[in-house]
């Protein structure tokens, strides 16, 4: 009887284990980067400088946003270091981290540059 019990316990604890990984590698809707972002202007760094259209959007349901198109998603756990999958491929394509972010401004390493940019 206590040996079908702890199996019982044990067949439960496992199956909650493994939905709970599924939950860990999810994007978390209340990241502060979920948005609109663009490059502050040279000329007014209260205004976004958009040439083009660019600016980069997270969205609450993965998709991110570049330049109009939306051929890449993001998946984050911790709200800092950001996976850019390709949706072609479901490959990594990038690899961005916050450094810091505010109310209006953001500071991201995308793997090449630093880069400072201010919500749209």
């Amino acid at each position: 009887m206590n040996k079908s019990i702890l199996l019982g316990f044990f067949s439960l604890f496992l199956f909650a284990s493994c939905g709970g990984d599924d939950e860990n590698n999810s994007n978390n809707p209340d990241c502060d980067f979920i948005g609109k972002w663009c490059q502050p202007s040279p000329l007014d760094p209260n205004e976004c400088y958009d040439l083009l259209g660019t600016y980069i959007e997270f969205r609450a349901n993965g998709e991110l946003l570049l330049i109009n198109t939306t051929t890449q998603t993001w998946e984050s756990s911790d709200c800092m270091i950001i996976d850019v999958i390709n949706t072609g491929t479901g490959i990594k394509a990038a690899e961005y981290e916050i450094i810091e972010i505010d109310a209006n401004t953001m500071t991201i390493d995308i793997g090449t540059e630093v880069q400072l940019l201010r919500e749209k």
